[in-house]
């Protein structure tokens, strides 16, 4: 056997181990501390502890999952994905980490097959798909647990792209495999819908097809799925997406497009939120500048058409995938220029420039200069990414890092304001919202110190904090809400009721509202129109605690019990010491001789409750 042979080229599936080996471990080096951190404060809550949902395999569960939105968003295939995590480990936040973690690791590795069959460069494809692995700007979405659409997304996106290029090679089964993948993006997250626009550069930049019928009718079964799911994605965006006029669209498109642009070639003051605070005007010297460079993209990407159509597919690809994002930006009142996670697919575009850039050097200073430098360069990012994971270890940490790098983002003081008002340093609060207020006035502050002044016992302060914000933003239910909370505390169930009833008309997906709606009507023996509320809230969000509680005890009352119970134990699912439900469930154990089912409950009511007279008459009751 010629041992020289095997050293100079290795089995294929040889070559294939080491280099996942070699991608699973540069992610761990860069990313790896995140399997020690808990769920982060954003979202993580509503879509995997809250949500019972993904707590478990069952077929309501999958229903659930594919007939809902998460809320704004279409992922059932990301549910399901929960859903393995939750049957593998319970909540346990490791598990949760390491499926992105290795999530991750995959995409780099397809990254570098892509680009491998694109550049036809071994050597320059790994380089680059390590880079795509380590880089800073994609910590959020291998970090934060709920950054797993973005994960899924894309590494169906490129698997649709890598058989879609099989298919092109004369392999009609791939063809079919990269549809099928294409459906698994799409039910990953939407943003997969511009990959049909990639097919088409693919075909006519890099394979320079001609534009004959067959050009585009093998890009019909994308586009009609596409086209699905852009009227799936609107119904869910067209609750949380506020108004904004053309050019503010276009002038916040352009900040965004370079901002990340930036990042990619200096990776730091990288952080969770980047709030646009000030007026938003072609005058202002950031957007000017962003927006010519935009424009000088846009007349590259069609210079290159004519000329280097590989240049051209690299800038369209990035500005391509981008895109879908630019309708993210305002959110109510509120205008948030750039979010990490939305460069992990477009980054690929740049990164396609940069292999094509590199395989154009020789052989001789790809292997000299290129491959120590990548090195160097690849070191340099593992130590940012490093850093950038630690910002999300607590929420402290995660706020504190955001108000350091982006000072001028009010939200983040608002953030940490509510961090200390529930922990009852309100004092601590207080400071941070004076903190914000030197960077903008804005309706998230005034919402927060209603809630602080609440808190403190001056409710006419907190009406005033209110009042302002309702004013900022008339289309806004938070201020209305907590106007009728206020309200109800004082005893005027009328005009707190008129509040609710506000809200959930400038809302229909405001559930706390319809279930105090549903628990005032409850109250006055109103059954039939509390039962309308209650499924209102529970159609939105059939998870919600007080929604399940509220059904539960209108469903008993109406003689329904093996419902009301189901209801019940969704509530202890989600607190397994909440009183009111463990009384129902005690007294209906106790009422059908289920002895110690009942004894069950209120020895837990006890714990949470020891004085609490009702479990230790059903206690005396069983015989204990």
């Amino acid at each position: 056997m010629d041992l020289r042979h095997i050293t100079k080229d290795p089995p294929q599936w040889l070559l294939m181990s080491m280099l996942m080996i070699l991608f699973l471990l540069v992610t761990l080096i860069a990313y790896g501390a995140a399997l020690w951190h808990g769920f982060a404060p954003v979202d993580d809550w509503f879509l995997i502890t809250q949500n019972l949902s993904v707590q478990g395999l069952s077929w309501e569960n999958i229903k659930n999952v594919f007939t809902s939105y998460d809320p704004e968003l279409y992922i059932p295939l990301v549910f399901l994905s929960f859903q393995a995590n939750y049957l593998m480990g319970g909540l346990d936040p490791f598990g949760f980490h390491l499926v992105n973690l290795i999530l991750h690791a995959g995409n780099a590795l397809l990254v570098m097959g892509l680009l491998r069959m694109l550049t036809r460069n071994r050597l320059i494809s790994v380089l680059t798909g390590l880079i795509f692995a380590v880089h800073p700007l994609h910590t959020e979405a291998v970090v934060w647990i709920a950054g797993r659409k973005d994960l899924l997304s894309t590494f169906f996106s490129l698997l649709t792209i890598i058989f879609y290029l099989r298919y092109r090679e004369q392999s009609r089964w791939a063809y079919a495999l990269s549809i099928l993948f294409f459906l698994l993006a799409l039910l990953s997250k939407a943003v997969a819908i511009t990959i049909p626009a990639i097919l088409i550069l693919i075909d006519y930049c890099l394979e320079e097809r001609p534009l004959t019928k067959k050009f585009f009718l093998d890009k019909i079964p994308y586009v009609l799925l596409s086209t699905i799911f852009i009227i799936i994605a609107l119904a869910g965006k067209q609750r949380v997406i506020g108004d904004s006029n053309i050019l503010e669209t276009i002038l916040v498109a352009a900040k965004s497009t370079v901002f990340y642009l930036q990042k990619m070639v200096m990776p730091t003051g990288l952080t969770i939120t980047y709030m646009q605070n000030d007026q938003i005007t072609a005058l202002s010297p950031e957007f000017l500048i962003s927006l010519l460079i935009s424009l000088g993209l846009i007349v590259a990407s069609v210079w290159a058409l004519l000329k280097k159509r590989w240049i051209a597919f690299g800038i369209l690809f990035y500005l391509i995938t981008l895109a879908p994002t630019y309708l993210n930006a305002r959110k109510g009142g509120t205008v948030f220029f750039a979010v990490d996670r939305y460069a992990y697919l477009p980054s690929i575009g740049l990164l396609f420039l940069l292999a094509g850039a590199l395989t154009l050097l020789s052989e001789r200073i790809q292997r000299k200069i290129i491959l120590p430098a990548a090195l160097c360069m690849g070191l340099v990012m593992i130590i940012l990414s490093r850093s950038q994971t630690n910002t999300w270890a607590t929420p402290e940490t995660l706020y504190t890092h955001a108000q350091e790098v982006y000072p001028e983002t009010v939200l983040t003081y608002v953030d940490l304001a509510e961090l200390n008002r529930k922990k009852g340093k309100y004092a601590e609060a207080f400071e941070f919202l004076k903190q914000g207020m030197q960077y903008g006035d804005s309706i998230f502050l005034h919402l927060s110190a209603g809630r602080l002044y609440a808190n403190t016992g001056d409710i006419p302060a907190a009406v005033g904090e209110f009042e302002k914000a309702r004013t900022m933003d008339p289309q806004n239910p938070e201020p209305l809400f907590s106007l009728g909370s206020l309200e109800e505390q004082k005893g005027d169930q009328k005009t707190a009721e008129n509040y609710y009833k506000q809200a959930a008309v400038l809302d229909e997906s405001y559930v706390a509202a319809f279930v105090k709606l549903g628990e005032f009507a409850f109250e006055r023996g109103e059954i039939d129109i509390a039962q309308t509320y209650f499924e209102d809230a529970l159609t939105w969000n059939p998870n919600a605690d007080t929604a399940n509680l509220g059904m539960g005890k209108l469903l008993l009352q109406k003689g329904q019990t093996d419902l009301a119970e189901k209801h019940f134990q969704k509530v202890l699912a989600l607190n397994a010491y909440d009183l009111d439900a463990l009384l129902a469930l005690a007294e209906i154990a106790l009422a059908q001789n289920r002895k110690d089912e009942a004894r069950g409950y209120a020895e837990r009511m006890l714990k949470q409750d020891g004085r609490h007279d009702r479990a230790h008459q059903i206690l005396e009751e069983i015989g204990l």
